[in-house]
């Protein structure tokens, strides 16, 4: 592409404090803090002779300040059902300068996310939760900084907002620990991705209203002597809401589950296989007309620890060296609208075969 050179200076300070003990005569706890952070960045971009620096195609400044006040407290109303209330205020500031073409453009925001939630726990540990938050994210300077045929150098972009609810539970009981939750966002202004051409001046845009909706689940098993297995499974649902256009939002699978079962041998020595499976096709472009496929992925890890303090492992990935599409970039619509015979690059080769080892000793 270019020969890049950026020199960035960062700074920041972070201050907590937790307090426990009593309000209104119940059991209580909460806490309080601070997180600021500043930032300035030299952006420089050569043209690529061979690796050299050719002719200077781009300089810029880049300034960054935001900061965080938060706080966060438990009600306890019985002795194993807690009120959580909190909420933090943000700030976030951008200065963009060209250094060039004396372009310059800067954005503000500030915002305040509120929580409320319950929480019950049982004698043994185990919980039950609920809560409803609110989040903001500001854009980052890549997604302020662009150039398009109807944007130059500073696209006017808001912050991404969402309300979300959650429900789920957590414990553990014999062999067994679980961590599960259901959850739905109402976003508003999500930043996403955009193929430039015409109509599309920049490459992100914020969104209209869209839901993302869905279950995150883990389940540990520790069955016979020196076995265990673990799981982890997703279910996203995520969609524009109300769109004449779009429906579905592409690239995350709609399913994904990772295992790893894994056998530990007294002297000293374990061997665990591990599977990632995405089992549906999963969207590639807003309009839903192409799809990327799933794929199984088997791995096998082992390794040895001696008493002394050695440790050493083998770990061989992608056993069946399946050809796959690990990742791929959203696009606009299908088929791609380029003058290229090849198109631009959106799908990206998973790994194939490959075998990693090593060693570590702890003293």
């Amino acid at each position: 592409f270019q020969v890049i050179d950026q020199e960035s200076r960062n700074f920041g300070a972070f201050a907590r404090l937790d307090w426990t003990g009593e309000a209104l005569g119940r059991r209580a706890d909460a806490f309080a803090g601070a997180f600021l952070r500043f930032g300035d960045l030299d952006a420089r971009q050569w043209a690529n002779l061979k690796s050299s620096r050719g002719a200077l195609t781009a300089q810029s400044r880049q300034n960054a300040d935001a900061a965080d006040l938060f706080a966060e407290g438990r009600l306890f109303v019985t002795e194993r059902l807690a009120l959580v209330a909190g909420g933090a205020f943000g700030w976030a500031e951008r200065e963009y300068r060209d250094l060039r073409s004396a372009r310059t453009g800067d954005a503000t925001y500030d915002w305040f996310a509120p929580r409320l939630g319950l929480i019950w726990e049982s004698e043994d540990g185990a919980q039950l939760f609920a809560n409803l938050t609110r989040s903001v994210e500001p854009p980052n300077f890549s997604a302020l900084v662009q150039t398009g045929p109807g944007v130059v150098s500073f696209a006017p972009l808001k912050a991404q907002e969402a309300w979300t609810g959650e429900v789920g539970a957590r414990g553990r009981r014999g062999p067994l620990t679980w961590d599960v939750a259901v959850y739905r966002a109402e976003i508003k202004n999500e930043l996403l991705n955009f193929d430039v051409g015409p109509g599309v001046p920049v490459a992100q845009f914020n969104a209209g209203p869209t839901t993302h909706q869905g279950l995150e689940a883990a389940l540990d098993w520790r069955f016979g002597e020196r076995m265990r297995l673990r799981q982890t499974y997703t279910w996203s649902d995520f969609r524009f809401e109300s769109d004449p256009i779009y429906d579905r939002l592409p690239v995350v699978p709609e399913h994904f589950y990772r295992a790893e079962l894994r056998y530990d041998h007294p002297a000293g020595w374990f061997l665990a296989p591990s599977l990632e499976w995405a089992p549906q096709d999963v969207y590639v472009d807003y309009r839903n007309r192409m799809k990327a496929p799933g794929y199984a992925v088997w791995s096998l890890n082992g390794g040895w620890r001696s008493e002394a303090g050695l440790e050493v492992f083998l770990e061989i990935r992608n056993l069946a060296d399946e050809r796959y599409i690990s990742n791929f970039s959203a696009v606009t619509g299908w088929p791609l609208a380029t003058t290229s015979q090849a198109g631009p690059a959106v799908f990206f080769p998973g790994e194939g075969r490959a075998a990693f080892g090593g060693w570590a000793w702890r003293f």
